[in-house]
């Protein structure tokens, strides 16, 4: 539900989108497609989100590409849990459920997201 939800909120603002149902595909996807920015859950299957943001700045890192924006998608308001999310080096935390407004205010952070920036 809460992916339905953050799909279409992107879409409302002009976004092209790609959905992955775990991290391994996450990752793949990143690797085959170039993406302004990854909105990754915490909890997912076979690879959860901090292993998959992990993976992802290594890659950065051999290849020397620039960083990807990426943006935990979580229900979790734990401080704890927001500072993991730094820790594996993603750029910002939303709560879910994500509201529009922030979902714009995050992706304002990004000059070249989508056609209304």
């Amino acid at each position: 539900m809460n992916r339905t939800l953050a799909l279409a909120q992107l879409k409302k603002l002009g976004c092209t989108v790609e959905s992955a149902d775990n991290g391994v595909q996450a990752v793949e996807a990143w690797k085959r497609d170039s993406f302004d920015v990854v909105f990754i859950k915490f909890h997912m299957p076979e690879m959860d989100g901090f292993e998959a943001t992990r993976t992802m700045r290594a890659i950065e890192q051999q290849k020397a590409l620039a960083s990807v924006r990426i943006f935990a998608l979580t229900a979790s308001t734990l401080t704890a849990d927001r500072e993991s999310c730094f820790a594996a080096r993603m750029d910002d935390h939303l709560v879910k459920p994500v509201e529009l407004s922030r979902i714009k205010a995050a992706l304002d952070k990004v000059q070249k997201y989508c056609p209304m920036n």
